[in-house]
Parts: C-alpha cells; structure tokens; sequence
C-alpha cells in the first residue's frame, strides 16, 4: 500500500525550517534553537539544528574571507537563491 502523507504537516515544517533559517542567518542561535517545536519528527528535528551550524559556520567563514565551502554553500542555497523568470 502507498504511504499517504500529510500535506498540512510538511507545509507546517516549511514554515519552521524558514523560521528558524532566518532567525539564524541574523545570528540569533539561540532563539533559532528555541524555535524548532517538539513535535518535529527525527530527520526534521535534525535538519533545523544542521541549519543553524551551517549558518554560523557560514558566518564565521564570510568574516575570515575564506571560501573553503563555497561549492556546498551554493548546493546548499538552492532553494532560497532563484531568478524569477518571466516568459516574453
């Protein structure tokens, strides 16, 4: 049988994880923490606090100029980082 997934439950966590992404792309580690619910399952929970690493760890590299993860970076921006695009 198929595995039905809820469709509610994971626009939910989109919304957590960009939360949670933005309060720690402006350094605010611990209310980043503080933001991720206790009802996340594993892989999400997971997700969120590696989200908050790769945004002090990006930090820290943006304030010494070293481009050591530049390539994962890009991988890992692709979400956020689009170009609209409008048909002529």
């Amino acid at each position: 049988s198929l595995v039905k997934y809820d469709e509610d439950y994971f626009s939910q966590f989109d919304a957590v994880f960009e939360m949670v992404a933005g309060l720690a792309r402006e350094g605010n580690y611990n209310r980043a923490y503080a933001a991720i619910p206790g009802n996340l399952t594993e892989l999400q929970d997971l997700q969120a606090r590696t989200l908050i690493i790769w945004e002090a760890v990006s930090l820290r590299e943006k304030k010494d100029g070293s481009l050591e993860h530049e390539g994962i970076a890009q991988f890992l921006d692709w979400l956020t980082n689009y170009i609209n695009f409008v048909p002529v």
